[in-house]
């Protein structure tokens, strides 16, 4: 079998931070990787008007972790999700749906349920569950609504010290003005 590559490589260094980035114009293959994991996807050329590495440094953050990290992209939050469940039980408190007891034995049960340092939704659920009595009139049956994730740190670390350094070669490599211009 013989295999024919017509990819550019561009080989990225920032600080102590490096990646690799491969990118096929014909097929439209964007492979990294770094020292911030694996970013892969295909964007076919009948899908972009621009050259593909043009074409990538034009995407914005949450659309290229989308593509290349799909749900790997993002991780369970226990203090953004504290902090939404403690804003629905100030809510639910004002607007005079529950007492002063029920508000203050939800905010309690948080509390006990962020010493127990969840990792997952999975785990947070299962400890909302178990303490359904103190939580159910604030939080209601819709509790996972209030459930919050955020981008992994190999995702953002990527983003902000590799992503500027790549964007900044393919700019100059295709004679554009670099956005770093001006800052």
């Amino acid at each position: 079998m013989t295999a024919i590559s017509s990819a550019d490589l561009y080989c990225v260094r920032a600080g102590y931070e490096w990646a690799l980035i491969a990118m096929d114009e014909n097929t439209g293959l964007v492979a990294v990787q770094s020292s911030f994991g694996a970013f892969n996807y295909v964007w076919p050329p009948q899908h972009r008007s621009q050259p593909l590495d043009e074409f990538v440094t034009t995407l914005d953050f949450g659309y290229f972790m989308s593509k290349t990290r799909g749900l790997d992209a993002k991780e369970f939050d226990l203090d953004e999700t504290i902090k939404a469940f403690r804003r629905w039980i100030i809510d639910a408190r004002r607007a005079t749906n529950i007492d002063k007891d029920e508000a203050r034995e939800a905010w309690d049960a948080l509390e006990d349920i962020r010493m127990e340092d969840p990792r997952t939704a999975e785990h947070m659920g299962t400890l909302i569950n178990d303490d359904r009595a103190r939580l159910h009139a604030a939080l209601g049956d819709d509790w996972w609504d209030g459930l919050r994730t955020s981008y992994k740190p190999e995702c953002t670390g990527f983003w902000d010290i590799i992503w500027p350094a790549f964007t900044i070669q393919v700019w100059c490599r295709h004679g554009l003005e670099s956005p770093m211009i001006g800052l």
